[in-house]
């Protein structure tokens, strides 16, 4: 696959048009259960309760939910090779103090300029305990992302984050109204402690809210 299928063309002109658009981004918490009045069907994502981590009394349980102040249900998905991943893998365990778990694709322009700067984030937070991970939630023509696809957007974009793939869809109760990228910041217990939709200017506003919550004792 040709690296011109993804190459963003990084102008802020477009980042500032992004920004522009009424709900392209969004930072709120949503209302118990529900996004964008769309009530959440979070049993498709029951899938592994942390079975065979060494830290399973890290692993969340209920209330789960897609909102700041809820837990993130377990949620198991593919690595661009096939590879099962859940998200409370063993990596969850101590060092790592936040999750960054971002949803992507292939058609989003935004998507693509975050993408562009994921290596760098990676390289100034992962000593800090932060742990990334993006999914790929469709290719280009808005069909599911095939491992093909996803491995080509990790190579395009030199990602040395976790890459995960989501060919059924069950990541989409996490952002509403396909406001796309969407980042949520999990911490140690497995809460969601952040979370926005949209274009972020070179990732200001997330890392921003990192170095808060690193700051904090």
């Amino acid at each position: 696959m040709s690296k011109s299928a993804f190459a963003p063309v990084l102008m802020l002109a477009g980042l500032v048009a992004c920004a522009a658009l009424a709900g392209c981004k969004e930072t709120d918490p949503a209302p118990a259960d529900t996004d964008a009045g769309v009530t959440l069907d979070l049993g498709a994502i029951d899938v592994d309760a942390g079975a065979g981590l060494s830290c399973q009394a890290n692993v969340p349980v209920e209330p789960f939910g897609t909102q700041v102040g809820r837990k993130l249900r377990p949620l198991t998905l593919g690595k661009c090779d096939g590879t099962p991943y859940s998200i409370y893998s063993d990596d969850f365990c101590s060092p790592t103090r936040f999750t960054v778990l971002g949803i992507a694709a292939g058609w989003c322009v935004p998507c693509q300029y975050e993408s562009a700067m994921l290596p760098a984030l990676q390289a100034e937070y992962e000593p800090q305990g932060v742990r990334i991970i993006q999914v790929m939630f469709q290719d280009a023509d808005y069909n599911a992302a095939s491992n093909e696809y996803c491995q080509a957007w990790v190579d395009n974009y030199s990602l040395t984050n976790v890459e995960l793939n989501d060919p059924t869809q069950l990541t989409q109760v996490y952002f509403p109204m396909g406001a796309l990228p969407a980042t949520l910041i999990i911490d140690d217990t497995g809460t969601i402690v952040y979370r926005e939709y949209g274009a972020s200017s070179m990732l200001s506003s997330l890392r921003t809210k990192l170095d808060e919550l690193l700051a904090a004792p």
